[in-house]
């Protein structure tokens, strides 16, 4: 290649490089004056917020500038540069060329001309060669130097560091908010408001129908007071939390929306809040399939998953739920999914077995476990069957254990079994399988053993068993507690009784000593009350404290007599047959009972009444409760003093039983040669040892009796009965010593056989001995009791005749009589006397229970009203007087009438204890020994023309004397005294009767009517027992009690007359009956095997007006005071 061709093409190069400095420094200065401008436009609408046209015409003349200065200075250099456009030429160059390098200067364009001219010679082109070479060193691209350009870099890099740096500090709002203004020329924009809205929170995104709370904080230069949130078109103002801070809560967002805020005409931009649905259960069901055995249908549960079930029960849920994915069952310990079986139907089934606790776990694609709902299952386990038994024991069924069953299962029953065993073999027990009606419920009635074949003398345990149907379970059983029974022989049954009988008199006898504790608080209590005109606030709690005291001790008394006669009852039931005694102590006993229940009326009207009633009527109550204490300490005293007699005797028959069984027993050990040996004789001497140990004890609560009773024994064969049975068990020992395996018998054997019957047969002769006895004894004591009675009854009526003209002769004086001391002082005599009365009757009904209470009664009431009389007449109060002693006179004749029945029952026990125990004519008496019924009738027959001479000659007498009859009627004291004493004046209607107007041989006679009345029906009972006929005379026997008491309250009147002649014609046809019996049978004596029965009833009316004796017979030489003793001798004397 030519030099000047190389010099072309580095000319090419200079071009080149040439525009490219241009384009360089047009970027440089295209962006600078860009930047520039646009920072100035953007300045400028930052600050004054242009209209639209301004800034329209800032962005389309930025555009202009731009698309000018872009055109001009890169695409025109571009252009030139690629020789697009023509350029700079050659020569140009070179000019630009000579001028950077002096050493060129004219050089290069001298050599471009010379080229370009065709007419160059070789000379021509020899030089341009020659110049070339001389300008081929020089590098014409150094005439173009881009430092030179890039100096001008800092004109683009200020704008763009201005616009960095504000951009920076603005965060970018300098520039970016202005920007998109002049971007978006076209739209209006407002100047910036004093204050922004800020949203506290960055999702907008709301749970349907769950609050949404929507929080915007305002800042700026200005704080706006107030604020709105536009809802759809709707306006709502905002809770105000602090400067600058607002909420609005949407209650239950439904569906999505679109709001914004407004403060003082600012409105923020708008927003969009989107609405979550929720999982939502809208129908929730559970069916429980309860197990067959139950018996119970299936169930379904509605709304709830609570349920109760039984235990195994199949349950089923069944939830239909809106917007929900799946629905979770969670225990503790596991997670399972409901099986989905349509769209909006979700269902779960499991058995359950015990407690639990689940939750229903509801979610959707937005939201997981949303709803959580937690239930209860609550299993009711198959309960045990129930067994509950009331137990009692059967006291006439011979201590038979009675139970009352009730039985229940929550399903069913199965069976009903009872299960007994003896105790010493306990494996092998039996069962005895009891009616059951099925169902849940039942109820049995058992006793045992009923009739279960038991051994005497063993003791046995039982229980009831229940069984349900749980089948799962294998059918339950419950077993009720275990009970014991012994069967105890007749002699363990007997001392069970006694035992408990000794422990209730025990009580009894502590419970009688606060008794009278009692009283003396009582006494007290009424003497403070008398005394004192008002009581205090104290004494009226002293006396509520006392009235509570004795209602205690009056309720524990009540139940202590219970408990002596149901012990009675149950030792009668053991014994062959009832004793009198025992019966006469029951009734005692039972009119105890009723008598404590009569006195708790009177202790609740006084603790009612106490602080209403008057001073007086207090007073009154006080005394009627002092003398019902009074009776009740007498009363409690004697059947105490009954019960241990009774008690002592019974336990004497025991002995007896005990003994003679034992007597049997050592003859019988004889006859069994294996068991007869030393051991067992010692158990017999034992056992004698203790029966004499028992006698032992016997006698010394006999002793502790206010009248002992005589425990018979024979010192003399009990000491021969040891002998024998020291000498049995010695030979018994020499025996089993001497004794080879070959030897049969000896000598020694044979000796302790001979002393150990010797021992028996001496055992039962003194039990028999004890018993005649005892027997013996018995009847001793009633004759003792009998004569002791007479003697007081013969008393009384003597008391009751000095009382009576006592009170008629204070009725026909006055005060200022001289004999009105002398007869006070007589009263005061015969209250002394009556007290000896009182004690000699309280000490026989110590051992006599046929003394009941009514006597008791009498007793107290005639002790009142001599102390009454002798206050009032020592008051000179001599109507009142006269009518306590009125009332005397009445309690006396009373008293003496049941004294007088009371004779006559023992008098009748007596003459059937003299026939012996068959009830026949004791051995030498015969039939003979008393009054055959024709006897019996002449004598009725006497007796009636004896009463009707009385009854004319009374009739003439007493017509004169009915005024004085009637004057006793007069109305007496408050207390009611004046009925009683009038109707003793009263006699028979003013007929002359009235035994105030009797002389003393009209009053002789009359009782000697009545003597002999008595005695003729004491000789028709002895001739009906001994004739079999007291079922067919038992009407005769009343009908003379009827005119005995006749007598008594009206004398020999013209109505007793015609009782008397009627029970004549009775009796004759009772002898012509007794006759037609003997002519159409043959009769045959027999023995009477059962017990004679008194049937004779007393039915004389209440509170007779004057003495009432009916056995006075046979009287006897007694011991008796000197004032008794020469009135009654002179009263008989008349007789004569």
């Amino acid at each position: 290649m030519s030099s000047a061709t190389e010099i072309e093409r580095k000319i090419e190069g200079f071009i080149s490089k040439y525009y490219k400095n241009q384009l360089l420094r047009g970027v440089l200065f295209f962006v600078a004056i860009g930047l520039s401008y646009l920072l100035l436009s953007l300045t400028i609408e930052y600050f004054f917020w242009l209209r639209p046209l301004g800034r329209a015409i800032l962005f389309w003349l930025f555009i202009g500038v731009e698309a000018v200065l872009f055109f001009r200075l890169i695409v025109i250099p571009v252009a030139r540069l690629f020789k697009i456009m023509k350029g700079i030429d050659v020569n140009f160059a070179s000019e630009v060329i000579g001028k950077h390098f002096p050493e060129v200067s004219d050089k290069l364009i001298n050599t471009l001309q010379l080229k370009n001219n065709s007419n160059n010679t070789e000379l021509a082109l020899a030089s341009i060669e020659q110049k070339s070479r001389e300008l081929m060193p020089v590098p014409f691209s150094l005439a173009v130097d881009y430092k030179k350009s890039l100096k001008y870099i800092w004109i683009a890099l200020l704008p763009l560091f201005v616009f960095l740096v504000i951009t920076i500090f603005s965060k970018g709002d300098f520039f970016g908010s202005s920007y998109t203004r002049m971007v978006n020329y076209d739209q209006a924009y407002e100047p910036p408001a004093p204050f922004n809205f800020f949203l506290n929170r960055e999702g907008l995104r709301a749970i349907e129908n769950e609050p949404f709370v929507i929080s915007v904080n305002t800042q700026g230069k200005q704080i706006p007071a107030d604020a709105q949130i536009v809802i759809n078109g709707s306006s709502f103002f905002m809770k105000e939390l602090g400067a600058g801070q607002f909420t609005y809560t949407i209650e239950q967002p439904v569906e999505g929306t679109e709001f914004y805020f407004v403060a003082n005409e600012v409105k923020s931009g708008i927003y969009d809040l989107k609405v979550v649905k929720t999982p939502l259960i809208t129908d929730f069901e559970i069916e429980l399939n309860y197990l067959n055995y139950t018996g119970k249908p299936s169930e379904i549960i509605t709304n709830t998953g609570n349920v109760t079930v039984a235990e195994g029960t199949e349950v089923n849920w069944k939830i239909k739920a809106l917007s929900t994915g799946d629905i979770k069952y969670i225990t503790k310990d596991t997670i399972q999914t409901f099986r989905r079986s349509s769209n909006d139907v979700f269902k779960f089934s499991q058995h359950v077995y015990t407690n639990s606790q689940y939750t229903i776990s509801t979610s959707n694609a937005d939201l997981a476990n949303y709803e959580s709902l937690d239930y209860n299952i609550e299993v009711i386990k198959d309960q045990y069957p129930d067994i509950q038994l009331d137990n009692i024991i059967d006291t006439t069924a011979n201590g038979q254990n009675i139970h009352y069953g009730r039985i229940s299962d929550d399903y069913g029953l199965t069976a009903l079994r009872l299960v007994y065993y003896n105790e010493n073999n306990a494996g092998n027990k039996s069962a005895l399988n009891l009616n059951l009606n099925g169902g849940t419920v039942d109820q049995f009635v058992r006793s045992f053993p009923d009739t279960l074949s038991l051994n005497e003398g063993e003791s046995y345990a039982y229980y009831f068993e229940v069984y349900d149907n749980d089948a799962i379970h294998n059918h339950k059983v419950s077993r009720s507690e275990v009970f014991t029974y012994h069967k105890v022989t007749n002699d363990e049954l007997e001392e069970s009784r006694l035992q408990e009988q000794g422990e209730t008199i025990q009580k009894l006898d502590k419970s009688l000593s606060a008794f009278n504790k009692q009283q003396e608080d009582l006494e007290r209590l009424s003497k403070t009350q008398k005394e004192k005109g008002e009581l205090s606030f104290n004494d009226k709690q002293e006396l509520k404290s006392f009235l509570q005291r004795q209602e205690a001790q009056d309720n524990m008394m009540k139940e202590f007599s219970k408990q002596l006669d149901s012990n009675l009852q149950k030792i009668d039931a053991s014994s062959e047959e009832k004793s009198v005694f025992s019966e006469e102590l029951q009734k005692r006993l039972e009119a105890n009972e009723k008598r404590l229940e009569g006195k708790e009326n009177l202790l609740k009207e006084l603790k009612d009444l106490q602080d209403k009633i008057s001073k007086e009527e207090l007073s009154d109550r006080l005394d009627d409760l002092a003398k019902s204490n009074k009776n009740s300490a007498k009363s409690l005293e004697q059947l105490l003093e009954l019960t241990k007699r009774f008690y002592v005797q019974k336990k004497v028959e025991r002995v007896a039983k005990d003994l003679n069984k034992l007597g049997q027993e050592q003859i019988d050990l004889t006859k069994e040669a294996e068991n007869n040996n030393a051991e067992a004789q010692e158990k017999f001497n034992e056992s004698f040892e203790d029966i004499e140990k028992k006698l032992a004890d016997l006698k010394k609560e006999s002793e502790e009796l206010k009248a002992p009773i005589e425990i018979p024994e024979d010192v003399v064969k009990q000491e021969s009965i040891k002998e024998d049975q020291k000498e049995a068990q010695e030979s018994l020992e020499e025996s089993e010593k001497e004794k080879s395996p070959e030897a049969t018998g000896d000598e020694n054997k044979k000796d302790a056989e001979k002393s150990q019957k010797s021992a028996g047969e001496m055992m039962k002769q003194l039990s028999q001995q004890m018993q005649s006895q005892m027997m013996q004894s018995s009847g001793e004591q009633i004759q003792e009791d009998a004569d002791m009675l007479r003697q007081i009854l013969d008393n009384l009526i003597i008391f009751s005749f000095e009382e009576e003209s006592l009170m008629n002769d204070f009725k026909g004086m006055n005060a200022d009589n001289p004999q009105y001391s002398a007869k006070l002082v007589k009263q005061n005599d015969l209250r002394e006397n009556f007290l000896h009365i009182d004690d000699s009757l309280f000490a026989l009904s110590l051992r006599t229970p046929q003394l009941e209470d009514v006597i008791n009664e009498q007793l107290t009431n005639i002790d009142y009203n001599i102390d009454k009389s002798l206050e009032r007449l020592a008051e000179n109060r001599i109507a009142q007087g006269a009518a306590s002693q009125q009332y005397v006179v009445s309690g006396a004749n009373v008293l003496a009438d049941v004294l007088s029945d009371i004779l006559g029952n023992m008098q009748q026990q007596l003459s059937g204890m003299g026939q012996g125990s068959s009830g026949m004519p004791a051995p030498g008496q015969g039939k003979g020994g008393g009054m055959q019924l024709s006897d019996i009738i002449q004598s009725q027959e006497e007796l009636n023309k004896m009463g009707e001479g009385q009854a004319g000659k009374g009739k003439g007498e007493g017509e004169g004397d009915s005024d004085s009859g009637e004057k006793g009627g007069e109305k007496g004291s408050d207390n009611g005294e004046g009925s009683a004493a009038g109707e003793s004046g009263q006699g028979n209607g003013g007929s002359g009767n009235g035994e105030n107007g009797m002389s003393e041989e009209q009053k002789a006679l009359q009782y000697e009517i009545y003597k002999r009345q008595e005695s003729i029906k004491q000789e028709l009972l002895k001739y009906l027992q001994e004739n079999g006929l007291s079922a067919t005379g038992n009407n005769l026997v009343k009908e003379m009690e009827n005119i005995e008491n006749r007598l008594l309250e009206s004398g020999v009147d013209d109505n007793a007359m015609t009782r008397m002649l009627n029970l004549k014609h009775k009796l004759l046809e009772l002898e012509n009956a007794a006759q037609e019996q003997g002519k159409k049978e043959e009769r045959e004596s027999s023995t009477n095997k059962s017990a004679y029965q008194n049937n004779i009833i007393n039915t004389a009316p209440n509170a007779s007006e004057y003495f009432q004796n009916k056995e006075i017979l046979n009287r006897e030489a007694i011991p008796m005071r000197t004032i008794y003793d020469g009135k009654v001798q002179a009263y008989f004397k008349k007789d004569k």
